[in-house]
Formats: C-alpha cells, structure tokens, sequence
C-alpha cells in the first residue's frame, strides 16, 4: 500500500523525536566536597579527591592517604513544557540524591621492595558521571471537529507519556608523581558503564457518529522505546605546577574507547478507523518491530582543561576553563531495518548522534573567615553540545534518524557554601542551583482546522522547556593516619 505523508494529521501533529537528556553537558555534575561548591572551578586547585576527576596530577601534592565520601547531595529537578499538549501544560518534579564520588587514595611507602615508587601516589573512584530519570505525562479528554463527514464535534480520548532514564558510571584507578617541588603529573584510567532506556507513547481514541447515525471510532497508537548497555574506556591526564599562591593545571581527556554495546528496541505504529470523502481509500495502518542485541557505540569528545587560582592573604580566586571538540554525526543505535507490515516501505529505526565544540568556564571564590572555616562562592556556564537533526517535518511519519536526546538549553550554575575544617573532619555546606531554558516545537499540536484548506499543517509552534535544579551539600572526609590534610 502507497503510503501516505500526511496520515498522522487526522487529528493532530505528533514531535515524537524529542526525549529530554542532560547527556549533552559536560559540567553539570561535581564531584569532591569543595570542589561542589566551587561548581567544578578547580582544575588547577583541586584539593580532596576530586583530584581524580579533574586532574589527577593533583594527588602527588596529597601528603598523606585519605577516604572522601562526596557530598551527600539532595536535589528537586524540575521540568515544565508550557503548552506541552494542545494548551496543556506538562511538568515533573523529581526530588533524590544526586551522583556522588567514593575514592580513597593510598601510596606503596610500606612495600619495602617497592623503594622506587614511594614516592608516587595512587587512587581509586566510583563515580556516578550522570544519574537522572525524568517522567512527562498528561491526559486528553476533549471535543474536537477532525473529520468533516461525520456528525458534529468528536470525543476524543489520549494519553502521552514520555519517560528516560541515563546512567553513567566511571570506575577509576588514579597514579599521580612529583617531578620537582613545583610539578606534578598525572593519570586516571576510567572503565565507563552506560545503561540508557527511553519510552515515547502516545496513545487517542476518537468516537463519532456518522451521518447515518452509527457510531465511528478511530485509533491512533504510537511508540518508540528503546533500551541501550555499552562499555568503554576514558583516560584522563593532568599536570600541575603549585608555587607560593599560586597554582596552574592542565587537562586532556581522550575520546571514549568502545569495549561492547548491545540495545533492545521496540517501533510501534497503529491507525485505524479515520476515512472520509477527501481519503475515501483505507487509511489503517499497522506497523510493529521488536529488535533485540542491536549494535550500540556511544562517543565522546577529545576535551582540554586549564585552570588556575590565585590566593591574597585568606582569600582565593579560582578560574577554570574546558574545550570539548565535536563529534561528527552517527548512528548511536542500529537496528537491523524491516519492512512495514501495511506500508510495505523499508524502516531502518536509528537513532544518531552529534555534538558541536563547546567552550564552558567559570570562576569561584573563596572566603576565609578563619583559618578553618571558608565561605564560597561560585558560577560556571554549562553550553549544551547538541546538534539537533532538523531536517525533519514534524507532519511527517518519521522511519529513521531519530535523536537520541533533546536538550539544547545552555545550563548556569550558581553554588555557595562553608567548608569547615575540624581536627579529625572536613565537613562541608553548601546549596547549587541550575537552570536552563529552550525554545522547541510542541510535543502535540492540535491544527486549527484539518477539514479547512487554507490550514497549513506545516505550520510549527514553539514552546518553552524550562529546567531547574536545587541541590543542598553535606558531606565529609577525613585522613586515613592521624596527620592532617
């Protein structure tokens, strides 16, 4: 059967490309007690274990062992899609723990035939790089004329619900070394684990009546889900130069080595029961495809580091700033193609993936109240490396090319807080909050009038996702022996 471009306009036009994810930025989470506060400005002045996360070369200037559980982080994420549906607004709100950081470090100074490497530093972390899950749902229960042969307005009756999950783990081994009183160097080799599952489904049901007075209804059911595993390698590589008040560091992070992927993936299209005399052939169509062991290859960017700090009496300032190259455009997941059951045409189901350079910084000071206690404050951009694939008409039935995330909003983060040192603790105090705002085609559009031929079904509009997150810090660490940090 020839398909045809327009049937999903039956009722409404249907975005099903867009599933939120915050895997397009970089700076989002920190990592380390002081470091949270700092919102991630301490690539040249990192001080607890955080080290192996933003430069490792840093752990050569710790002088004695320590064990960091990072701060135990409580956060509201809040999403709002005004106009989401129709003039339905959607919304979430999620309140949790955010990812955290457990690492200890340790040196071979009790190995005896070692000799060679006392004096070089080793660390191991688990960190969690991203851990969020979001959730969008609303409900229709409306008139609505769609279809001009039957009798007055029609009853219709859907749902959407949209959810994604992302979760990344970072499993690293630190070893950082003195080159004189001034340089370090450094390395974390890092073993990446990736779980990702998303869920589009949108689900309406039309009753009418005919102009012979029977009853009429029509179906429309759509989904896309997909779920994805992969395993790969990062290297992180750091050197550092500490002098008097002064301390510098540089970064480079390698792109991500794949080890093995695998995803499961489901396409779903159903449409039944709308005829009418400008479409008096059959318009149903039944479309459905279970995939399982799908190659799966996720990609990151070659990234650059430098940052630096400068103290004045107790007080100081600290700036960091991170390059991250682009990624040309693949395909994330590919499925083996199949041929629709009612349209007989070949759908290949991908989802791509690309990521523009972007450039992110941030400064954050540091306020010595006494020489224990410090208050912070701190603000660092996070830009979103996204490239969205536009080239598609959102009134058309979309087979292939879908992106695996859309959340183009350019990230701000705002952090403050006290560290207070204590003879056996550091604990740590503190609150960040983040927003970003975008501009995107609605999820659901409902045309003014299908049956009018002056409408244009092409015609997008625009709405906001506006998200926003609060995070509130307590955390700790403490010296393994009995020397201070």
């Amino acid at each position: 059967m020839k398909r045809k471009t327009q049937y999903l306009l039956l009722i409404f036009l249907i975005n099903t490309s867009y599933l939120i994810a915050q895997d397009a930025h970089y700076w989002t989470e920190q990592y380390g007690n002081r470091s949270m506060l700092l919102v991630g400005n301490v690539i040249g002045s990192v001080e607890d274990l955080g080290t192996v996360f933003y430069n490792p070369s840093r752990l050569a200037s710790k002088q004695n062992s320590s064990f960091l559980i990072s701060a135990k982080a409580l956060q509201l994420v809040t999403i709002k899609v005004k106009e989401g549906v129709g003039k339905a607004d959607l919304s979430n709100n999620r309140f949790g723990s955010s990812p955290t950081l457990i690492a200890g470090s340790f040196d071979l100074k009790k190995v005896k035939w070692l000799k060679k490497l006392h004096n070089h530093k080793f660390a191991y972390a688990f960190m969690s790089r991203y851990n969020y899950k979001y959730s969008l749902d609303a409900r229709i229960n409306t008139t609505y004329e769609f279809n001009g042969d039957w009798v007055g307005e029609e009853n219709l009756y859907g749902s959407l619900d949209w959810t994604k999950s992302f979760s990344e783990e970072w499993l690293g081994l630190t070893w950082a070394i003195p080159l004189n009183d001034y340089w370090n160097i450094g390395i974390t080799n890092f073993l990446t684990v990736i779980s990702q599952s998303a869920n589009y489904q949108y689900d309406l049901q039309a009753l009418g009546e005919t102009t012979s007075g029977d009853d009429q209804v029509a179906i429309l059911t759509r989904n896309r889900f997909r779920s994805m595993n992969d395993f790969g390698y990062v290297a992180k590589m750091g050197i550092s130069y500490a002098k008097k008040n002064v301390k510098l560091g540089l970064t480079a992070t390698t792109p991500k080595a794949h080890i093995k992927g695998s995803g499961t993936l489901l396409y779903e299209e159903l449409l039944a029961g709308y005829e009418n005399s400008n479409h008096p052939e059959s318009n149903n169509i039944l479309e459905s495809h279970f995939t399982e062991n799908a190659k799966v290859k996720f990609k990151s960017p070659l990234s650059v580091g430098i940052g630096g700090a400068y103290s004045f009496g107790r007080n100081t300032l600290h700036v960091s700033a991170e390059w991250f190259n682009k990624v040309d455009k693949y395909f994330i997941l590919i499925p083996e193609s199949f041929i629709g059951q009612t349209s007989n045409e070949e759908i290949l189901n991908r989802y791509i993936d690309e990521r523009k350079s972007v450039i992110n910084y941030g400064i954050g000071a540091e306020w010595g109240i006494t020489d224990s206690l410090s208050f912070y404050t701190s603000f660092s951009t996070d830009f979103s490396s996204l490239v969205l694939n536009n080239t598609k008409d959102i009134s058309k039935r979309v087979t292939d090319g879908f992106d695996n995330s859309f959340f183009t909003a350019n990230i701000y983060n705002f952090g403050g807080g006290f560290d207070w040192i204590l003879k056996k603790v550091r604990l740590t105090l503190g609150c960040v909050y983040s927003r970003g705002i975008q501009t995107m085609p609605q999820i659901v559009k409902f045309p003014e009038d299908t049956n009018n031929p002056d409408t244009n079904p092409d015609d997008i509009k625009y709405t906001d996702l506006v998200w926003e997150r609060w995070r509130v810090l307590v955390g700790f660490s403490m010296p393994i022996n009995k020397s201070n940090n």
